[in-house]
């Protein structure tokens, strides 16, 4: 009976978090592990609405049990990873992505994870080959493709025609990319070879148009907009 109690538990939490109701959704999870403290489904769950609403080092304390409980479990990995990374921990958030890689090495996305915990460590070249390896498993994975690019562009050995072209091809794969078209605007802003106001100034006006969450960086981008648009004149 008591296994029974925290089951359903469980799933109505779920079931909340699938319908967007977060507050239900924590509590539900939160009676399921008082009943069942143990069940990693529900540490995990209970980590991820946590980590959704700030609360890192919640959300970090629940995976660590996790992980401790079922140390195979890569989501757990995932997630105690992109906890520690929010807090801006990135030796302990890369160290969770290289088990998480361990575990999952057909996922691109761990690949993915795991170059950028590099990237904030400024351990470039490890990086890039972070991003190599989630395309070598997932081709089309524009993430990576992306933070390729952006890599190149702080080398000291850039080469401008190949980071173009990789924007390009990210925008090839998916046109509505937002950041493409923000690293776009700049390039074109900024590179002189490639100069160009007037498609720098189409990519920022796309970036504008296809961002929906950093309402800061539209700010910014809108400046930069209006300050291009007077040099035009």
């Amino acid at each position: 009976l008591h296994d029974f109690f925290s089951i359903s538990r469980r799933h109505l939490g779920v079931f909340a978090f699938e319908r967007g109701d977060h507050d239900q959704a924590l509590a539900a999870l939160g009676a399921a592990d008082q009943l069942r403290p143990d069940h990693t489904e529900t540490l995990n769950n209970l980590a991820v609405l946590h980590s959704m609403k700030g609360n890192y080092r919640r959300a970090e304390r629940l995976l660590q049990a996790c992980v401790k409980i079922d140390p195979n479990m890569s989501r757990a990995w995932d997630n105690l990873g992109m906890a520690l990374y929010r807090q801006k921990r990135y030796a302990d958030a890369r160290k969770a992505f290289e088990k998480e890689v361990e575990l999952d090495p057909n996922a691109a996305f761990a690949h993915y994870n795991l170059g950028c915990a590099l990237a904030a460590e400024n351990k470039m070249v490890e990086a890039q080959s972070a991003f190599e390896r989630a395309l070598d498993v997932a081709p089309a994975h524009i993430e990576s493709m992306h933070n390729l690019a952006v890599l190149s562009s702080k080398s000291n050995t850039r080469d401008a025609a190949k980071e173009l072209e990789l924007y390009k091809k990210v925008l090839d794969v998916d046109p509505g990319y937002a950041p493409a078209h923000l690293s776009l605007g700049r390039f074109y802003q900024s590179e002189p070879s490639f100069r160009s106001v007037k498609k720098a100034l189409h990519h920022y006006r796309r970036y504008v148009a296809l961002e929906g969450t950093d309402q800061a960086s539209v700010e910014e981008v809108q400046r930069t907009i209006s300050a291009l648009s007077k040099q035009r004149r």
